[in-house]
């Protein structure tokens, strides 16, 4: 989707945009926009024996680990850290969270997308539910954070993050899986995406790039 200097939207290429598939960790992109709300930057986000206690978790954390929001969001956005995520939902409650997940989706005009968790990843079980939504919505939800929230799309254009806990001790440095965002012969500047992929979701990208024609490229 190329949007010129004007504002006017042009679809430059397109195929099955509309078809609802799983979107891996393209979730958290909703996931920011909803602990957006729910926590100020400085609130503190802690990771709990829930969050630790689920698929598609690493050894990067220990209960009571705290962090707060705006470091924390690098986590989520950065290296899709599904702890995280679990963690700040855990503030009204996980299934509370993602039902304002659906009603922000909703506000949003997503209309073929729909959440079931905060991760994006893949049920136990192929007949269960599993998060999904379209080309043309992540599109829109992309398009969105880039023009009403530049606090969160600057995070997505950063490469790497050294995350410190509430003490202010270092606890890892977080990189980029975007090769694009880290590339050193692509061909247009890429201001910033989100990548997830999961069995089932495959591999997944949306970026927000500059065009040759000035405006700028949602794909």
């Amino acid at each position: 989707m190329f949007t010129d200097v004007n504002g006017k939207e042009h679809i430059l290429i397109e195929k099955n945009k509309e078809r609802g598939l799983p979107i891996a960790s393209l979730t958290k992109l909703m996931v920011v926009l909803v602990a957006s709300d729910v926590y100020k930057p400085n609130d503190i986000v802690v990771v709990s024996d829930n969050s630790l206690d689920s698929k598609g978790v690493s050894d990067n954390y220990v209960v009571g680990d705290s962090f707060y929001f705006q470091d924390a969001l690098h986590a989520l956005l950065i290296g899709s850290h599904n702890e995280i995520a679990t963690a700040m939902a855990e503030r009204i409650g996980v299934e509370a969270f993602v039902e304002r997940m659906n009603k922000r989706a909703e506000e949003l005009d997503l209309d073929n997308t729909h959440f079931v968790n905060v991760t994006g990843l893949d049920p136990e079980k192929g007949n269960e539910e599993i998060n999904y939504s379209t080309a043309l919505d992540v599109g829109k939800l992309l398009k969105y954070i880039f023009e009403n929230r530049s606090d969160i799309f600057s995070v997505l254009g950063k490469s790497e993050y050294t995350l410190a806990d509430i003490s202010g001790l270092p606890k890892m440095t977080i990189k980029t899986t975007d090769e694009l965002i880290t590339g050193q012969d692509v061909p247009l500047q890429v201001f910033g995406g989100k990548t997830g992929e999961t069995p089932r979701a495959k591999l997944n990208l949306a970026i927000v790039s500059d065009s040759p024609a000035r405006g700028r490229i949602v794909s």
